[in-house]
């Protein structure tokens, strides 16, 4: 139970440090904004609270010194300077370094706390570290009371729900941190305590009244209750109430001291409740991720079986197994298209990491960058997310160091003193694009050449075409730079990008002009496992293409695919480039008098497949060919077809690009 709960609030601090370094990144650009910084404090008080809730003593420590840090900024009575948002940053890794790396040497993760906590004390004038065992909150607040002229009584209820223990929460610690508010005198109604045999363990019974006498805000009160609003029913006001349904003279704990009035619901001077009810209405849940992967696999399967379901109803002759299959169908399908939005994530989730790496590589290397996304709403396939963040990573690397010029160089030719790296993404059919785009100085094909030729890459007298020249980058081991750094200089990066990428059955293309900038592209399946496809014949062999990218199929004489001039067909009134797959695919036998070419769509251009004929559409379960077949770029996996035969499944947009290298004429 302690385990499940301790992962838990991993996972939701996880969440609560992501939307902190967003905020810190927006302060940055808006330095004003009262919004940013009150969700930067609320972040951190609930960061110190559930931290120490959990023993993770040293997070709630350092975060309640941040916290009184940036109660100061809200109160206008320190500065925020970008030396302060550096060091906040550098607390926010800290942060999440304790937290994934709960076997480090928690001596080298104090001192870093001292480290960030002292050079703030400097900046700031503030004293924020103070030895906790020398100082008794309590004696410190009632002392400040006696001399304060402004404090009023807060009347508070707080009754929790019942299952509020189950999600690691606390009451007792949070009725503690109501006395560093103020003066508190606590009441306790045991009435909804059942029988002993009744009892469980895991549920909360009592409820609390509480009076605090205190110059705080009732924000501040309410940030008190931050953690558990949805879990409880809270009540604070001013005044107190003659009576309250909940709590109740009647019920009220007898080991009571204090009196004073109770609270009551129709109380005009109530100003903050949350009604219990809420906690019912659950719009979303957490699931992790070994749960959805279990799902899809479930799900890949029943696809299978469906299939075979569907080609047994179609032979039997038996009406009945045919509407029988049809319904399974219907259902099946909407089971599989539920479970893929499951799956899906918006790309939103992993932008923060983007704009911090330009952030402080620019920083790094004294170069003012402005970074703009676009399409962040669309959503992935939650494990392409996982693994293309890191390319992605690369590549605003390489954009940031290679691309994009030093202010004074971009004057001298007449553009704005800072650089633009531009993130966007963008559905095309089944597949996402990601573009990223720098508006440096572009890809000097020349040097590129004479690079690789210098390196062994390529022989001195080899003729390329400009698509071949920049596929050179890709290569590993390659790199235009000559002295090494900690950034670059190794000859390790794109060629990583792009083995990745074709992991990800995706592909990547360099789309780059001199003195204006470079664009990386990457296509990207939604899914990795079940597509809609096409089921083509070629001579007997069966092939799947993905049915979103299928615009029209035209029929045509074999003479017609024969005699046509480098490649290209009439259709509608216009010439666009085929290709024979019977022949690309070295498939030699007789001839059909007509062939069907399937029109796709690539990156926004038609291009034609000419097959023997198409069988229908097939929904199908796409499965890795295995490192036997790792060289075989032209197929994304292959499915199992209703009759147990296996057809393989064509990587449209990876088979496109690579036959029109070869043969020069799609660009």
């Amino acid at each position: 139970m302690i385990d499940y709960l301790q992962n838990k609030f991993i996972e939701e601090a996880g969440d609560l440090i992501s939307d902190l370094e967003k905020c810190l990144l927006e302060l940055e650009e808006q330095p004003n904004s009262p919004a940013l910084i009150d969700r930067i404090f609320r972040a951190l008080h609930t960061l110190k609270g559930s931290g120490a809730m959990f023993g993770y003593e040293l997070i709630s420590d350092f975060t309640h010194d941040l916290e009184t840090l940036y109660d100061e900024v809200r109160m206008q009575k320190v500065q925020l300077t970008k030396d302060l948002m550096d060091l906040t940053l550098q607390s926010v890794d800290l942060i999440r370094d304790i937290l994934n790396k709960p076997n480090s040497d928690s001596k080298i993760f104090k001192e870093r706390t001292v480290a960030i906590l002292n050079t703030i004390r400097k900046l700031t004038g503030k004293e924020l570290i103070i030895a906790k065992s020398d100082v008794n909150p309590k004696k410190t607040i009632e002392s400040n009371i006696e001399k304060a002229a402004d404090f009023r009584n807060v009347y508070i209820c707080f009754k929790p729900g019942k299952d509020i223990l189950k999600n690691g929460n606390n009451p007792l610690f949070l009725i503690d941190e109501l006395y560093n508010l103020g003066s508190c005198k606590v009441r306790c109604n045991a009435a909804e305590i059942p029988d002993y045999e009744l009892i469980d363990v895991y549920s909360c019974y009592i409820s609390w009244e509480i009076e605090l006498l205190s110059n705080v805000t009732f924000d501040e009160i309410r940030e008190v209750f931050l953690f558990v609003e949805d879990l409880a029913e809270i009540l604070i006001s001013e005044n107190p109430f003659p009576s309250w349904k909940l709590l109740n003279e009647s019920n009220v704990s007898p080991v009571t001291i204090e009196k004073y009035p109770l609270f009551s619901d129709d109380d005009k001077n109530t100003t903050f409740l949350i009604q219990q009810n809420a906690v019912n209405q659950v719009n979303t849940i957490r699931v992790s991720s070994e749960k959805l992967d279990q799902l899809m696999n479930l799900v890949s399967e029943l696809v299978t079986m469906q299939a075979r379901l569907d080609l047994l109803a179609a032979t039997s002759g038996n009406s009945e197994a045919l509407i029988l299959s049809e319904g399974m169908h219907k259902l099946s399908s909407q089971l599989r298209d539920t479970t893929l939005e499951i799956c899906m994530v918006p790309l939103q989730g992993i932008v923060t990491r983007f704009q911090r790496l330009v952030r402080d590589l620019g920083k790094e290397l004294n170069k003012e960058i402005n970074f703009v996304t676009e399409g962040m709403e669309t959503e992935l396939d939650k494990n392409i997310i996982e693994n293309i963040t890191d390319p992605i990573l690369h590549l605003i690397r390489n954009c940031i160091d290679h691309g994009i010029e030093n202010s004074e160089i971009r004057k001298l030719v007449g553009k704005p003193h800072f650089g633009t790296i531009t993130f966007k993404a963008y559905h095309s059919g089944p597949n996402v694009i990601l573009e990223i785009q720098d508006d440096g100085a572009g890809i000097n094909d020349e040097m590129v050449y004479q690079k690789a030729v210098q390196s062994g890459i390529i022989l001195s007298d080899s003729i390329l075409t400009q698509n071949e020249i920049r596929e050179l980058l890709f290569q590993p081991g390659f790199t235009t730079t000559t002295e090494v750094t900690a950034i670059s200089g190794r000859g390790v990066g794109l060629d990583v990008v792009k083995q990745q990428v074709n992991l990800l059955r995706g592909t990547i293309i360099i789309k780059s002009e001199r003195g204006k900038g470079t664009n990386f592209i990457i296509t990207l399946p939604l899914i990795l496992s079940i597509i809609d496809g096409l089921l083509v014949d070629i001579s007997g062999e069966h092939f799947i293409i993905p049915l979103e990218l299928v615009s029209k199929i035209m029929i045509y004489k074999q003479e017609m695919l024969s005699d046509a001039y480098h490649n290209l067909i009439s259709f509608e009134a216009k010439k666009i480039p085929f290709f024979n797959l019977r022949k690309e695919f070295n498939i030699n036998s007789s001839l059909p008098e007509y062939s069907e070419i399937i029109i796709v769509n690539y990156l926004g251009q038609e291009v034609g497949l000419a097959v023997d004929k198409v069988v229908g559409q097939q929904q199908a379960v796409i499965k890795p060919l295995g490192k036997v077949f790792n060289s075989v770029n032209l197929f994304s996996g292959a499915t199992i077809l209703g009759n147990g035969n296996v057809a393989l499944v064509i990587d449209i947009h990876r088979m496109i690009h690579e036959l029109s290298n070869e043969k020069a004429f799609i660009q």
